[in-house]
């Protein structure tokens, strides 16, 4: 019985939006703007948590590839197979 919200690619463009929650759940979350990212860090270095899994972050909005995860920085983590991209 522990309550959650489903929230929508837009709610993540707004910085205050996600000031409420203390945990976030980004399963899977493969394309995110730099404006997401963005608000995702701010939310984290204030205090929130945010799991993420399998290629969240490797692909900016319109689908193409980054480099690493956007969010590799917040979570200390980076790529280093490149071959998980083709999991996209």
């Amino acid at each position: 019985n522990i309550p959650f919200d489903v929230l929508l690619d837009g709610d993540l463009e707004k910085p205050g939006r996600l000031s409420k929650y203390r945990t976030l759940i980004l399963a899977s979350q493969a394309c995110l703007s730099d404006r997401q990212v963005r608000n995702l860090k701010q939310w984290v270095d204030a205090g929130g948590t945010c799991i993420f899994t399998r290629n969240t972050s490797l692909h900016d909005e319109w689908g193409d590839p980054r480099d690493d995860f956007a969010l590799g920085e917040a979570a200390n983590v980076r790529l280093l197979n490149r071959a998980l991209r083709k999991l996209g």
